[in-house]
């Protein structure tokens, strides 16, 4: 039994308009936001003031820095880096963000 013509043809365009927003939803509109958020970020100098440990399945050690920085209005921050390096960021050691 054959499908008819028409009916595949509806498959793939259906398949295209799905394949599309996928696309769109997954690949474009992610770039655009990161986009939009480095055109407005701006350098500062972030001190570090501790180091996360993980540990691999292989029991292989990396670290990632915790970091504390000051916006241009003065405001403390403190964030976890998701960097991950095999060696340890000195204390007080400073390193530029954006």
């Amino acid at each position: 039994m054959e499908i008819p013509l028409l009916i595949q043809l509806l498959f793939w365009i259906i398949l295209l308009i799905a394949s599309c927003y996928y696309f769109v939803g997954f690949v474009v509109h992610p770039f655009k936001h990161r986009r939009c958020i480095l055109k407005q970020a701006e350098n500062t100098t972030a001190t570090v003031i501790d180091n996360n440990v993980h540990t691999d399945a292989d029991g292989d050690k990396f670290y990632s820095p915790v970091l504390e920085f000051r916006d241009k209005e003065g405001n403390r921050f403190v964030v976890n880096a998701e960097v991950f390096n095999k060696y340890k960021y000195e204390p007080d050691q400073q390193i530029e963000i954006y």
